[in-house]
């Protein structure tokens, strides 16, 4: 198996850095990447991959942008919309059935009697 070429690559210690390979073996040089490095340097593609993947295989800062997206939606809900609707000071009354109101009774009128016919005289005087 052949040695990577000599060359700056991602420290096996602290990925964040860069640690230089003699081609042999690790030397004490250590160094931060440089952002916009010198894309032909030994081990830079690498380092692109890496951070690449750091930033895709992270859900949990979707995950907690989510929960504190939630948090404030539900807070501005309370806030603005359910904060008053229990605060008054006058007691609340159950609702009741409505009550009709009693009107007059009605009496019927008393049958008038029927006025009284005078006798019609009959034809042979009587």
């Amino acid at each position: 198996m052949s040695n990577p070429m000599p060359g700056w690559y991602p420290d096996p210690e602290a990925p964040e850095r860069q640690r230089f390979w003699d081609g042999n073996k690790w030397t004490e040089a250590r160094a931060y990447p440089v952002a916009g490095g010198d894309p032909n340097m030994p081990g830079a593609q690498q380092n692109a991959a890496v951070a690449d993947e750091k930033r895709k295989s992270n859900p949990w800062v979707v995950i907690a942008l989510v929960a504190i997206l939630a948090a404030l939606l539900f807070f501005f809900a309370w806030f603005f919309l359910l904060r008053d609707s229990g605060t008054t000071s006058e007691p609340i009354t159950p609702p009741t059935a409505p009550v009709p109101t009693p009107q007059e009774p009605t009496v019927p009128a008393p049958p008038t009697p029927d006025p009284p016919v005078p006798p019609t005289p009959t034809p042979d005087g009587s």
